[in-house]
């Protein structure tokens, strides 16, 4: 569908392209990060459990040796499922799934979604070829 919107060239379909591919990424992004969660909940409870059944420095050295993952505080956890930004920071450097450069990209793109959607700023001489940018990162993922 946002392949036939960038098509049809006008700034209309061209807007919405921009607002369903950046919707994509976002959504893609917060399965991804769910699924990392259910990870975390598995190594938070082995934490607790290796943490209440071995002495103080058996544990630490079981943590070191086994390279078991930091447990991400809910704090954490609310503000990455909250906020683009923090999507992308912890899929880039948390979880290396998206290199920085295309996590910087994702960004700014992401920022223009936000003024074309939320400000109604429509700068006509770009917004083709950021539509189509946001549709060759969506392409280059499958």
């Amino acid at each position: 569908m946002s392949k036939n919107l960038i098509l049809a060239n006008d700034t209309a379909s061209l807007r919405m392209a921009l607002i369903l591919l950046d919707n994509a990424a976002e959504i893609l992004m917060y399965r991804k990060i769910l699924s990392e969660f259910h990870y975390n909940e598995f190594y938070e409870n082995l934490r607790g459990q290796a943490k209440s059944a071995m002495p103080p420095d058996i544990f630490d050295k079981f943590i070191t040796d086994h390279s078991v993952p930091e447990v991400i505080a809910e704090k954490n956890k609310k503000k990455i499922l909250k906020y683009f930004d923090e999507k992308i920071t912890f899929l880039s450097d948390a979880i290396g799934l998206i290199p920085s450069p295309s996590g910087a990209v994702l960004s700014s793109l992401h920022r223009y979604r936000n003024e074309t959607y939320h400000r109604d700023i429509i700068r006509n001489e770009i917004l083709r070829p950021i539509a189509i940018l946001y549709f060759e990162l969506g392409a280059c993922r499958t």
